[in-house]
């Protein structure tokens, strides 16, 4: 491929290209060998029954296009801003639909965090990042949000074990108390979350001194690199007493 430009959005005979914006890429949209691209539109011709905006990713070496979000009775389910690992293993993307993850049981209604096992092609498996505490259903408000309500872009760690994201849920986390969620002048300001794929636990980034989670801006955004610990780049302030 080295030398060439080829076509990302393209039809499934590959001879047309998609029939709407196709221009959406997040800041990790390719994988490292350049095979896999990972891309949304609202374009109703990428494959074949799949309507709405949703998020798919391009094998460039086998020409073919593949839905991430897509539901278990094979409906899009408005899927956006993908991100994908760099051996193009997994890759991470928001959506509203319910029924999308295959591990967790998603009734809320609203925007969560999904990552995909792109492992097989020809049968995607998502699971539900932005997890309850309790591990049974989706959180009780949107992850995966900025300020003006449109998707964010997740952060995935090169191994997909890691993903980094913002939400207003405040159930994401066993223990620990959102202090957005009782302070009235939050304005919808979310917290920065990480959760571990490996051992299904959610911890918070946005952690102020104390129980209680620092309040972020709204404009607030996840560095590039993901570790066990994240690295945060925002405006907060924190409701409690300053160290001494």
């Amino acid at each position: 491929m080295a030398g060439t430009t080829e076509l990302v959005t393209a039809d499934p005979t590959n001879s047309f290209s998609a029939n709407a914006h196709a221009d959406k890429l997040s800041s990790h949209p390719i994988s490292d060998d350049g095979r896999f691209v990972v891309f949304w539109t609202g374009a109703s011709n990428m494959v074949s029954g799949v309507n709405g905006t949703n998020a798919f990713v391009r094998d460039l070496v086998n020409n073919q296009t593949y839905v991430l979000s897509r539901t278990a009775t094979g409906a899009g389910s408005n899927g956006n801003n993908a991100v994908i690992t760099p051996d193009g293993r997994y890759a991470a993307w928001v959506g509203s639909f319910n029924n999308t993850a295959s591990d967790v049981v998603d009734t809320n209604g609203v925007f969560d965090v999904f990552r995909s096992d792109l492992a097989n092609l020809n049968n995607i498996t998502n699971r539900l990042v932005s997890v309850r505490a309790d591990g049974v259903n989706s959180g009780n408000d949107n992850s995966g949000l900025i300020n003006n309500g449109g998707p964010d872009t997740p952060e995935i760690s090169p191994d997909g074990r890691y993903i980094a994201f913002m939400s207003r849920a405040s159930n994401l986390v066993g223990g620990a108390i959102d202090g957005n969620n009782a302070d009235p002048t939050a304005n919808n300001r979310r917290d920065v979350l990480i959760r571990d794929m490996q051992n299904n636990v959610t911890s918070y980034v946005s952690t102020a001194l104390g129980a209680s989670t620092a309040v972020i801006a709204a404009r607030s955004r996840l560095r590039s690199t993901i570790r066990p610990r994240v690295a945060v780049a925002s405006l907060w302030r924190s409701k409690a007493r300053p160290r001494t």
